[in-house]
């Protein structure tokens, strides 16, 4: 698979392929770049959306109709598939909908608790890194031959 540096991408370095939550995480939220502007030179596109979204399982693929049929074809291979995923896909649909506009706040909210979590004794997080809703703890450097 083709990798790609995304110049403007909120993650240091960032190097794809990418997933559901780098694209909709760091593109579409935190840049306001549409999905379908990110992915328009693709050949194709896999999305989790149980990643950031908040669906409770399941994944989607867009290709051409030959990589359709051969992932089609490989999934019955496999053993993929489930019967009766009506439910499922109901919950993956409102999330498409409605939560991938409120990634944006979960960026913020992120911002908030890193600040917060910087007023623990003994916490750092570098508050200034927190561009989507990743926040990385800075330990303090362990107390060797104290």
């Amino acid at each position: 698979m083709a990798q790609h540096k995304w110049v403007g991408c909120p993650v240091k370095n960032f190097v794809g392929p990418f997933h559901s939550s780098v694209l909709f995480q760091c593109f579409t939220a935190a840049l306001g770049v549409p999905v379908d502007r990110l992915v328009q030179a693709a050949d194709s596109v896999s999305v989790c959306l149980s990643k950031g979204i908040g669906a409770p399982v399941g994944s989607i693929i867009v290709g051409s109709k030959s990589f359709i049929a051969k992932a089609k074809k490989l999934r019955k291979t496999l053993g993929g598939g489930m019967r009766q995923i009506g439910m499922l896909c109901a919950a993956a649909l409102v999330g498409l909908q409605e939560n991938v506009g409120k990634l944006e706040s979960d960026h913020k909210k992120a911002r908030v608790l890193a600040d917060g979590l910087n007023e623990i004794k003994g916490v750092r997080v570098d508050a200034r890194c927190v561009e989507t809703n990743i926040i990385e703890n800075c330990p303090p450097p362990p107390n060797i031959g104290k």
